[in-house]
């Protein structure tokens, strides 16, 4: 993630959340998604749209960025004009990228970028599904340099990185295991909790290694999602790495972990869940302690 940005991602590979559908009649019923794998390519066209009056990024360059970003994922081939019918694909782009100086005499400047995306997917005989993104960046530019340039590369990789969560949502539904795969190694905060989310629904027992080494991760939100997946994609073989992934924050923020305790059972799993829910004073957390030792000591799938 860029500093100072925002990102917000919608799609069909979040968890609990189908994607927009768009049918002539105006259904709200989602479409079936094509079987995780399905090799199928989309004819992809972009269009760009600027927000204010005047920027000096224009248009034409939004939409080459963009266009470059999409089209390194292999199922996309990006064309001139705009896509339409089966296996065809769109991206809208609206966007605001703008610069300034600080008003505080200091002669800083700063760079402000905002992108909103929205990618269109018409899959073979299916109704079409929409995926959007979108991120607001503000950044101090260069003093040395010409602002122009500075804002056009900031805007650069605001773009890229729009166009890369775009296509990992894309292929978080549609693509293979090892694509769902290698997203769990993106760098990305957004994208990693996605991947996990997808992970999970899957039912990707491989992921668990992955799974395991981000519960490291600095950003609580990934080691929270990594954890709980770990408890349905696991097994107890990561209960020490769990359990030190929650004897490292404070308890009321150890409830994935004791979720996945409970899930995977075992006796260190059953030992740790004994001793929280003797010692923790929050109530939130020792009904979860209590609830996850109840399934540890229980049968197992």
């Amino acid at each position: 993630m860029l500093a100072g940005a925002t990102l917000a991602m919608f799609g069909g590979a979040l968890a609990g959340c189908k994607p927009d559908v768009m049918t002539a009649g105006g259904s709200g019923e989602a479409p079936e998604p094509e079987a995780p794998g399905a090799a199928t390519s989309y004819a992809v066209s972009v269009t760009a749209s600027l927000l204010d009056p005047v920027s000096p990024v224009t248009q034409e360059q939004v939409r080459g960025w963009f266009g470059e970003a999409v089209a390194e994922d292999a199922r996309f081939r990006l064309v001139d004009e705009g896509a339409e019918g089966p296996r065809s694909a769109t991206v809208k782009v609206d966007y605001r990228a703008n610069y300034k100086d600080v008003a505080d005499g200091s002669g800083q400047i700063v760079g402000s970028v905002f992108i909103h995306a929205v990618l269109t997917l018409r899959p073979p005989n299916k109704r079409p599904e929409v995926f959007r993104a979108e991120a607001f960046v503000g950044e101090a530019l260069s003093s040395a340099g010409d602002p122009k340039e500075g804002l056009a590369k900031l805007a650069k990789s605001v773009v890229r990185e729009i166009g890369e969560n775009l296509t990992a949502q894309v292929q978080m539904r549609h693509g293979t295991d090892a694509e769902l795969l290698a997203l769990l190694n993106k760098e990305s905060p957004e994208i990693l909790g996605l991947a996990i989310e997808a992970s999970r629904e899957r039912g990707l027992k491989q992921a668990a290694p992955r799974l395991k080494a981000l519960l490291k991760h600095p950003e609580r939100d990934v080691v929270n999602r990594a954890a709980s997946a770990l408890g349905d994609l696991g097994s107890r073989d990561v209960v020490p790495a769990l359990i030190d992934a929650g004897s490292r924050v404070e308890p009321v923020d150890r409830l994935p972990v004791l979720y996945a305790l409970g899930e995977l059972g075992g006796p260190e799993a059953v030992l740790y869940l004994e001793t929280l829910s003797e010692s923790v004073t929050d109530p939130t957390v020792q009904r979860a302690a209590r609830s996850a030792l109840e399934r540890a000591r229980g049968p197992k799938k």
